[in-house]
């Protein structure tokens, strides 16, 4: 049995560094939630450059793609 299995089993809820990054950063309006965006569609980009899919919608690829052209 894998770690995240056990934790699961345990009561752990699996999650993900941008859903955790995303759900504490409530205040999008904020003059901070520029930067947020800006990591934020960095790890879309990077993840898509590898070829993984998980967690990333294709609205948020077609986003990532639209930064890259503008």
């Amino acid at each position: 049995m894998e770690t995240n299995e056990r934790m699961a089993h345990a009561g752990a809820v699996p999650n993900t560094a941008l859903a955790v990054v995303t759900e504490l950063f409530r205040d999008w309006v904020s003059p901070l939630a520029d930067k947020a965006r800006e990591v934020i569609y960095w790890y879309f980009a990077e993840v898509t450059k590898l070829g993984v899919s998980v967690g990333v919608s294709e609205a948020e690829k077609q986003a990532v793609r639209a930064r890259e052209r503008a």
